[in-house]
């Protein structure tokens, strides 16, 4: 385990403390001693929000965190579950938008057919809500339990070397901010996956089937997404790619 996953393990249970000025006092000792500038961003960050209030749940709890949201948010998962539906409709709206822009004839049935299955396969996935849901399973949420997200470093990385951490629950400015974070195709999606997969639905043959689950972990799961602070999304082009024979089943 690593420096910025002891650090961030061992301050998430600071929450459970009742002695937030104590254990303060106690961050502050620590960032006067000699540390990489990684250690000290993330110890800073966490004690910034010792004086916000990451537990609470209920808008009546904490009416600051809701400012700005529809009334009919009753929780911060409402809100936050919200949040990943509408990144991932955003997916599907640009992809379906990108596949019915293809004049093909003889693919467009196929195609179709696809973007009604991904549809379909979203719906009861719920849209993946549970990705930013701290209550949802631990196998289906990003974050922890606490609603701490750490990011997963660059396409081209395994990790995150700056130690990028963010909890949206304890503040309505971190809420704001998570809104900077980017769910970031690996291979990419609008240059590499539907390109190809709008060439697999013009070049297959009769005994061929485009593979709607390949293509529904593409653009949708954490099979090629990553979740990244804004610093570690780049934009340099990839190396990552798929082929047509990919997305072809017999």
């Amino acid at each position: 385990m690593g420096a910025g996953a002891l650090i961030h393990n061992a301050l998430s249970k600071l929450y459970n403390v009742t002695k937030k000025n104590q254990i303060a006092d106690q961050i502050r000792d620590m960032l006067t001693d000699e540390g990489s500038p990684e250690k000290v961003h993330i110890i800073s960050q966490y004690l910034e929000l010792l004086e916000t209030d990451p537990d609470s749940e209920y808008r009546y709890e904490n009416e600051d965190w809701f400012e700005g949201l529809n009334k009919k948010y009753k929780t911060k998962q409402e809100v936050m579950r919200h949040n990943a539906q509408t990144r991932i409709r955003s997916y599907f709206n640009s992809a379906k938008e990108q596949i019915e822009k293809d004049n093909d004839v003889g693919a467009k049935e196929t195609l179709s057919d696809l973007v009604d299955q991904l549809n379909a396969t979203l719906k009861k996935n719920d849209f993946h809500g549970a990705y930013f849901d701290r209550t949802a399973k631990p196998n289906d949420r990003l974050c922890d339990k606490k609603g701490w997200f750490q990011c997963e470093g660059p396409f081209d990385s395994e990790r995150c070397d700056s130690f990028h951490t963010i909890n949206p629950y304890a503040s309505r400015g971190y809420r704001q901010l998570f809104g900077l974070w980017n769910l970031d195709h690996v291979i990419e999606k609008s240059r590499e996956i539907l390109p190809t997969l709008i060439e697999a639905a013009k070049t297959r043959k009769k005994h061929e089937q485009i593979n709607w689950e390949y293509v529904y972990k593409l653009l949708f799961t954490k099979n090629n997404l990553k979740l990244v602070q804004i610093g570690c999304h780049k934009k340099a082009a990839r190396t990552q790619t798929c082929s047509v024979q990919d997305f072809l089943i017999s």
